[in-house]
């Protein structure tokens, strides 16, 4: 499906809208609760998942027209939240409780991306593994964006220091990827998704009388 001509917040509603019909469903039912968070004060989170008022996990949302996300995009992504979490009490859940970070493109990702994803179940591994690229890319996001930036807690401390704060969040860490491969039949299993944020139109070739359903 089109994902990629869509707009960014249209495509954050239908990811929101496509969570909060889900969660009625047996496989589905860990979370109760999904809303989007508003325009410009999202801190890296797009979507909020919750179970009875605890935030239980975060959807990120990428819509590019034609880009594969890879994995240092994805580590930088990990990276943030986690460090803001430092900062901004309830952004993840409490001290100790696993939560779930579920990215959802509108394109694809490139090829180390998705089989990290598809053979690993947590962050965890990735941490610990590219230990060496997360120091330098915990200082490079810290000294990216002026709320880290600026802030006491973090602005003087080392890539080891970082790595070592934001460790037991990676811990519990839960990971799920949705490329528009995936997407796209959830999308159109929905009658109402479809009808607010998609029409169907019948083209009828003049030369073949064949018809052809296309997604507008």
């Amino acid at each position: 499906m089109p994902f990629g001509t869509l707009d960014p917040r249209a495509f954050e509603l239908i990811v929101r809208d496509l969570f909060d019909e889900k969660k009625v469903e047996a496989t589905w039912d860990w979370y109760d609760t999904a809303f989007r968070i508003n325009d410009g004060s999202d801190n890296g989170i797009d979507v909020q998942l919750m179970k009875d008022r605890v935030i239980v996990g975060i959807v990120q949302c990428k819509r590019y027209s034609s880009k594969a996300f890879t994995m240092p995009e994805v580590r930088d992504e990990w990276i943030k939240i986690c460090l803001r979490s430092l900062l901004i009490r309830d952004l993840l859940p409490p001290d100790g409780l696993p939560f779930r970070y579920i990215l959802v493109v509108s394109d694809n990702v490139n090829g180390e991306t998705q089989q990290y994803f598809q053979q690993n179940p947590t962050a965890l591994a990735d941490f610990i593994g590219r230990k060496t690229d997360y120091l330098k890319a915990l200082v490079a996001v810290r000294d990216k964006y002026a709320l880290l930036r600026k802030s006491p807690l973090l602005k003087e401390k080392t890539g080891q220091a970082l790595y070592d704060m934001v460790h037991p969040q990676f811990e519990r860490l839960n990971i799920e990827l949705y490329t528009r491969e995936s997407l796209s039949p959830l999308v159109r299993a929905s009658d109402n998704l479809m009808g607010i944020y998609f029409r169907r139109e019948v083209y009828f070739s003049q030369k073949s009388g064949n018809g052809a359903n296309l997604l507008i």
